[in-house]
């Protein structure tokens, strides 16, 4: 008789107990607003902070599995940010956090910046809540 078949996890549902950390810099109220509410349910711990410049400070001070990176903000923009955090883990000799730039802009030469900044992945806006897990699972299993 062959043994029972499991029924694979539901979309961000995570069959593990340790939360996943994710770090996320957006310096709009109202996106950060969204991605409580699109990670609601799922396992994880969600900091969020207004700016790069925190997104920094944050990362050095905590350990993270994901950076959600908006790049344009105030104080300092997601590209300087990702460069700074790039530089720590090498100075620190971290395994690099993989960073997804959430931007509105989606160009293939955008694109690039993101990646040229040292983000792993791009991720539009609006962001959509399937797309976001998704990829926030691809990069943390």
């Amino acid at each position: 008789m062959p043994p029972e078949e499991k029924a694979s996890p539901e979309l961000g549902e995570r069959t593990e107990t340790r939360l996943t950390r994710i770090l996320a810099a957006d310096d709009s109220s109202d996106n950060r607003f969204l991605l409580t509410a699109f990670l609601k349910g799922f396992s994880c711990e969600l900091v969020l902070v207004e700016n790069g410049q925190e997104a920094l400070d944050a990362f050095k001070e905590g350990e993270f599995d994901i950076i959600l990176m908006d790049m344009q903000m105030p104080v300092m923009d997601g590209f300087a940010a990702t460069r700074l955090i790039r530089e720590w883990e090498v100075e620190n000799n971290l395994p690099a956090t993989p960073v997804l730039a959430l931007t509105a802009y989606a160009l293939p030469e955008e694109i690039k910046q993101c990646t040229d900044a040292g983000c792993d992945s791009h991720i539009s806006k609006p962001v959509r809540k399937k797309n976001l897990i998704q990829v926030i699972e691809y990069f943390t299993k």
